[in-house]
C-alpha cells in the first residue's frame, strides 16, 4: 500500500490523472495505481511511451477496460 501511495503522489506531481484500484489476489490485498481514463488507445500509447522513458515506470503496462452501457 505505502508503494502505491508513493507512486501515486509521484504521479500527482507530474500532472498524472491517476487513482489507487484495491484488489485481492490468492487471499492477498494488493493495490495497483492507474493512469487515466483514456479513450483513445492512441491517446493511452502515446502518453504510455512518455511515462516509461522514466526508470521508475519502466515496468508499467497498458490494460484495456471495456464500460458497458446500462
Amino acid at each position: 500500500k505505502d508503494n502505491a501511495l508513493k507512486l501515486y503522489s509521484n504521479l500527482k506531481k507530474i500532472k498524472h490523472q491517476s487513482n489507487i484500484v484495491k484488489f485481492k489476489n490468492n487471499n492477498k490485498i494488493l493495490y495497483a495505481v492507474n493512469i487515466g481514463p483514456y479513450f483513445y488507445a492512441s491517446e493511452a500509447k502515446k502518453n504510455f511511451l512518455k511515462i516509461i522513458k522514466n526508470k521508475d515506470y519502466k515496468d508499467s503496462y497498458i490494460i484495456e477496460y471495456n464500460f458497458k452501457n446500462n
